[in-house]
């Protein structure tokens, strides 16, 4: 430190402050002074021991990612890394690592201790729609700050997206392009993920005069188990309603996962996207390079999920200010390809 402070004609305490800029007492130097030292931190090979930091100030400077998703654990939710990069990448501005863990529900004494004040992680984020409620109720006792991702939860920070909004503006999106009618593939309403999206396009629908009718409705139950088998599953659905005549090749599929089965089934059977059949989707997964064919197809709604990361590394790392746990909405938006066509009402 004293080798940069001669090289940026600074003191040390000027050094120190400015390091820590985006981080506790950066605010304290000027901009022109930290960028001083910063270029002779730079030519010097300097940089701060995160160790050493943590144990002068008592902290971890740690933020931990609770990961409560069995599919998680071997990669099977694809757009994670879509909320983890600019989360990581923003917890290392201000000077924070981003640490995994996994506990099982049951380990509640154990998951406790792990979250003991400054022993191992400062803040935590957690999928809160998978979170038990005993697992909720020792985060709330231990204190520490946190931060609930798509599930709205007492004494958590939430970061929710509002679903129904993207369910509301898909109905308006197939009634636009001249449709009159549309059919939903998705699992049954019950299932907590995909509530807001069926709800919203079912309301909008009967608003605006989009009828669904109930052959066209492709629910798979509430209690079958499909995770690792969207694909399979929704083409088997789709399979057996274009054998039974498909009068209504409008189709409003509110997750990628299968609607990816629907496109496979179609062009297995020789079936032209955006011609023989609309498909609208949700997630965007072919916006973040997971297009399974290569090229990207689906007119999908492309969830916020960068801004979600940034934010949750916002609240984990700011100061105390009084306020009670932030919660914060987010919208989906639409990314328009070529798998809906104009439909018969169409100008």
């Amino acid at each position: 430190m004293e080798d940069v402070a001669r090289r940026a004609g600074v003191s040390t305490m000027t050094v120190s402050l400015a390091l820590r800029a985006g981080w506790e007492g950066g605010h304290r130097v000027s901009a022109a002074t930290r960028q001083r030292v910063l270029e002779a931190a730079k030519a010097l090979g300097y940089s701060m021991h995160p160790a050493a930091r943590a144990l002068r100030h008592g902290r971890s400077y740690n933020i931990g990612f609770h990961i409560n998703l069995a599919a998680f654990q071997w990669g099977g939710v694809p757009a994670w890394s879509n909320v983890i990069l600019p989360m990581q990448r923003d917890l290392w501005k201000r000077g924070y690592q981003l640490g995994f863990y996994h506990f099982r529900p049951g380990d509640i004494a154990e998951f406790g201790e792990f979250l003991s004040s400054g022993r191992f992680v400062d803040g935590i984020v957690t999928l809160g729609r998978n979170l038990s409620r005993r697992e909720a109720d020792v985060i709330r006792a231990s204190g520490i700050r946190a931060v609930s991702l798509y599930e709205k939860l007492a004494g958590f920070a939430s970061l929710l997206i509002d679903e129904e909004a993207a369910g509301r503006a898909a109905a308006d999106y197939l009634y636009e392009r001249g449709h009159r009618q549309a059919g939903i593939l998705a699992q049954d309403i019950r299932v907590k993920r995909w509530t807001g999206r069926l709800r919203g396009f079912r309301e909008r629908a009967a608003q605006i005069g989009l009828e669904i009718p109930a052959e066209a409705e492709l629910l798979i139950g509430p209690d079958e188990d499909i995770a690792g088998s969207e694909r399979r599953v929704a083409r088997e659905l789709f399979r057996k309603y274009v054998a039974g005549g498909a009068a209504v090749r409008c189709l409003w599929v509110p997750s990628d996962y299968l609607a990816f089965g629907v496109v496979e089934e179609m062009d297995e059977q020789g079936l032209h996207l955006g011609r023989d059949f609309s498909v609208l989707s949700y997630d965007n997964f072919e916006g973040m390079g997971l297009a399974p064919w290569g090229k990207p197809r689906l007119t999908s709604f492309c969830p916020p999920l960068a801004d979600i990361g940034r934010s949750a590394a916002e609240i984990l790392v700011a100061e105390a200010d009084g306020k009670g746990p932030d919660c914060r909405q987010f919208q989906a938006r639409l990314v328009v390809r070529g798998s809906v066509a104009d439909g018969p009402a169409a100008v």
